[in-house]
């Protein structure tokens, strides 16, 4: 934790105590008793963790991250009429481990635009020691020449993480969702 998260922290927990106070809740027991019980740690994780809440965002100039801590989620927008190449994917991965080690993500990848990727990096990226800190793939693009190359790299380089390919970012983001809750089990 740097000197600005404790700061945040700091803010954050006096904000909650003054709640606390001011609306006469007590704790007992690690519960929140207000008109009803809440448990103390969810409203901990809600009040540091909002649901959209983005940690922290790298950008280069072909893609951009964006880190959810909360549910694990990591956003990769490829940028338009970029090309990436082995060299490119490994320096977002590097970056990445450095911010989070040990983390294994849930990637809602977005090519909305048309780019390309190197025969070398689409065949990289379906390895295992690539993919070790992601738990699972969904890939969105209205650009119907990504959809089928998303398709076509699904067929033909089997990524070793379960990685599928949509046309609508709902479905995409309701498909990363379930693949959650099955990990969660």
């Amino acid at each position: 934790m740097n000197a600005n998260d404790l700061v945040r922290f700091v803010l954050r927990l006096k904000i909650m105590v003054f709640y606390l106070t001011y609306n006469q809740c007590f704790i007992n027991k690690g519960n929140l008793f207000y008109n009803k019980i809440v448990d103390l740690c969810q409203l901990l994780q809600q009040l540091f963790y909002p649901p959209n809440m983005i940690n922290e965002i790298i950008e280069t100039d072909k893609y951009i991250m964006k880190i959810h801590d909360r549910n694990r989620l990591l956003e990769y927008i490829v940028k338009e009429g970029v090309k990436l190449g082995v060299k490119d994917l490994l320096e977002g991965k590097k970056r990445l481990m450095e911010l989070r080690p040990g983390v294994k993500f849930f990637v809602l990848a977005e090519g909305v635009e048309f780019f390309t990727i190197s025969r070398e990096a689409r065949e990289m990226s379906a390895t295992r020691e690539y993919s070790d800190n992601t738990v699972a793939i969904a890939f969105y693009t209205t650009n119907i020449s990504v959809l089928l190359m998303g398709e076509m790299y699904n067929k033909i380089s089997k990524p070793v993480v379960p990685t599928k390919i949509f046309n609508d970012r709902d479905a995409a983001k309701e498909w990363l969702r379930e693949q959650m809750r099955k990990t969660k089990k």
